[in-house]
């Protein structure tokens, strides 16, 4: 079908007004973050001039920017500790310990050896004192004064690399340096065996070897200060800094507290990140918002563009945007009384959508006021990527569980899977930014009590603007679709055929609704309502006519009058039923402009037998209202139809009902009828299926198979 949208040209007041919504939405979302900014760095400037180590703090001071800074003591103590787990290197000398051996290895034969007389002793004992001699310089002999050195540098231990020539021999061993040996603590590691050469008889000659090992032995083990240094660099080097992360909201003095250097090296380091906006930031964030501000406008006009109550949905979104925006703007500026760390749940953007969409029941204009709000909020400098998407994220979850239910503890429900979601995502989001799990609870709390005081405030604003705006929420609708509403109630008093006529069109209209996705609601009520005109002169329609017509006594001319009057006389009774504009719309579009076939033919039978006529033509006999601009009007209008001509089917059945529902649908078409519905062929379709199942179910009609065909 040609889709047409509404032909009526926005007035110059509607524009001007939008125009200076747009504007004010623009300079809040740009000019509201600068002056937080601006209040920043007063604040900070204020605490320099005023505060220094040692003062008593006159007020709390919170950190008002997420940050880091440098902390030097806590880098020098990780340098220090990596300094520690480097211990010096110390290497063999091999040329040393050669040089030592052999000088051992002569005094032993000047002063022990020559002096025994026995052969076969002699070469023991040097077996013995050359062995003793190899042990303790494998083992090492370091000097006295580096390892003491060392001590005191905190070392316990060190890195000595090995004497042999083997690569194995070359590996860095580590020693303890309480086990190492020196000159001077050579006899207690000798003498530490004195029971053993006590035995062998030596132990005089071992008093003796450890003498002349004193007297000519050197240090064969030495201080590698070269690979000490550069290892030690290396490892120093290797330390990263030590950023501290000062959160928004953390709490830097306390009000009555002395005032320390390291609390004013934090008010400092909050100071360097808080700088000027430059022209070109300030130049950028306008185009920013300017571009959220027209492609939100622009999105959310177009899921009303064919709704007489477009603008004024566009306009409750704008002026809904602009209070948002300002309440923002009170609860951060006062965040350094709240000392929250993570602010994204404190902010007053769960309400908007929320109540867009249930204001209008469409789901697209939550969503889109999410997306913009989200897209103010990155403006402000707390605000990160996760906080887009955490907004956006429990903006959509709120839209999707919220709906309208008749139980008390559906309600309660909803609430708690909202809560319960938005927890989830928020914890998530805790430990992509790496904040601290423990204080999440503080965070759960607040986005909890954010979201019950949407809900408790859309409980009491959403009345007052259904009164205010006479729109159809779909609480509205559903009242309105009581058995006790006046209006049904009247109407089943005065015209029980047309209520009962009613009540299958309205279910009629819903199953088709729902079919093509448009508002069932909406289209329900409006079919219960359509003919509420009849209860006027009920006597003369067909179905609360009992064994006599009226019509057979009147003129076609008047008849027609009659019929085409109740749909003045329904937009009448509706706005004396403040009906909202939606419902009174399909009481005027459900006869559209089509022509009323029974009266025009007879008309045209009495024109053909009377000479004097001067000819009838259609338009006397048709509707002058509106055809059908929505596709709620437009299944109202067909499932009106529908059921009326269904009453004249004879032996009902599956197939002849949908060759009536079809004929009449193509005859719609065919009288451009629907040309302004923006119903297209294939949903025209779905209604028709929808239809027949519908009637086919109402009357008790079943399908006819194989067998049934044969009985008949």
């Amino acid at each position: 079908m040609v889709q047409t949208g509404n032909s009526r040209h926005p007035s110059l007041t509607y524009l001007i007004s939008q125009f200076l919504l747009i504007a004010l939405i623009v300079i809040l979302a740009v000019l509201t973050p600068a002056i937080y900014h601006s209040n920043t760095e007063m604040l900070v400037t204020r605490i320099n001039n005023q505060f220094s180590a040692g003062d008593i703090a006159p007020f709390d001071i919170v950190a008002t920017h997420t940050f880091f800074y440098h902390d030097e003591q806590a880098t020098a103590l990780a340098q220090n500790e990596a300094l520690l787990n480097t211990p010096p290197r110390f290497y063999f000398s091999l040329l040393d310990t050669e040089q030592n051996l052999m000088n051992i290895t002569q005094k032993v034969q000047e002063r022990i050896l020559s002096g025994i007389a026995d052969e076969e002793r002699t070469v023991y004992i040097e077996r013995v004192l050359y062995e003793l001699s190899e042990e303790i310089l494998s083992s090492g002999i370091y000097s006295e004064r580096e390892l003491l050195e060392s001590v005191s540098l905190g070392y316990s231990e060190i890195l000595t690399r090995g004497a042999g020539r083997s690569p194995a021999d070359q590996n860095l061993n580590a020693r303890s340096i309480d086990s190492l040996l020196t000159v001077d603590s050579l006899a207690e590691y000798v003498f530490s065996r004195q029971d053993l050469y006590e035995q062998m008889g030596l132990l005089e000659i071992v008093r003796e070897y450890v003498s002349i090992v004193r007297e000519s032995v050197t240090e064969n083990v030495h201080y590698d200060s070269v690979a000490t240094t550069v290892e030690q660099e290396r490892a120093v080097n290797s330390v990263e800094p030590v950023m501290v992360r000062v959160a928004e909201g953390e709490q830097l003095i306390q009000k009555n507290s002395v005032v320390t250097e390291e609390m004013m090296k934090r008010v400092r380091a909050m100071q360097l990140i808080v700088h000027r906006y430059s022209s070109q930031q300030i130049f950028g964030r306008i185009l920013f918002a300017l571009i959220i501000t027209l492609g939100s406008v622009y999105a959310f006009s177009q899921v009303f563009i064919h709704l007489k109550r477009g603008r004024q949905y566009t306009m409750l979104f704008m002026s809904g945007i602009v209070v948002t925006l300002l309440l923002t703007y009170a609860v951060i500026a006062s965040r350094a009384a709240l000392q929250v760390e993570f602010l994204d749940p404190l902010l007053p953007v769960f309400f908007l959508p929320l109540f867009l969409y249930v204001l209008t029941g469409k789901r697209r204009a939550g969503m889109i006021a999410a997306v913009a709000l989200a897209g103010y909020m990155s403006l402000y400098d707390h605000a990160t990527l996760m906080s887009f998407f955490f907004i956006i994220a429990v903006n959509f979850i709120s839209v999707y569980f919220i709906r309208y239910v008749s139980r008390r503890i559906d309600m309660i429900a909803q609430w708690l899977l909202t809560i319960v979601s938005s927890a989830t995502v928020l914890l998530i989001l805790v430990m992509v930014e790496g904040l601290s799990l423990r204080n999440s609870g503080i965070s759960i709390a607040l986005l909890s009590a954010n979201i019950t005081l949407s809900y408790v405030f859309l409980a009491f604003l959403l009345p007052l603007l259904e009164l205010l705006f006479n729109a159809p929420t779909p609480f509205r609708l559903r009242e309105l679709s009581s058995s006790n509403s006046p209006v049904l109630l009247a109407l089943a008093s005065h015209a029980p055929g047309t209520h009962a006529h009613s009540l299958n069109v309205a279910e009629f209209a819903q199953a088709a609704a729902q079919a093509v996705r448009a508002d069932e609601q909406l289209a329900y009520v409006g079919g219960l309502y359509h003919d509420i005109g009849k209860q006027e002169h009920p006597e003369y329609f067909v179905e609360n006519q009992k064994d006599q017509n009226k019509h057979d006594e009147l003129k076609a001319s008047l008849s027609v009058a009659i019929i085409k009057s109740h749909v003045k006389l329904g937009v009448e009774r509706g706005r004396e039923a403040k009906l909202p504009q939606e419902i009174i719309d399909i009481i005027y579009q459900h006869h559209g402009t089509d022509i009323i076939q029974i009266f025009y033919h007879e008309a045209m039978k009495e024109a053909a037998g009377d000479r004097n006529s001067t000819g009838i033509t259609a338009h006397e006999y048709s509707y002058n209202n509106e055809i059908p601009q929505t596709k709620e009007a437009a299944i109202v209008m067909i499932a009106d139809s529908v059921e009326a001509a269904s009453r004249s089917v004879k032996k009902p059945s599956h197939k002849r009902y949908e060759n009536l529902i079809r004929s009449v649908v193509n005859g719609k078409i065919e009288r451009g009828q629907l040309a302004a519905s923006r119903l297209t062929m294939n949903e025209l379709e779905l209604i028709t299926t929808a239809l027949i199942h519908s009637i086919t179910a109402k009357n008790h009609i079943r399908m006819q198979y194989p067998k049934d065909i044969t009985e008949e």
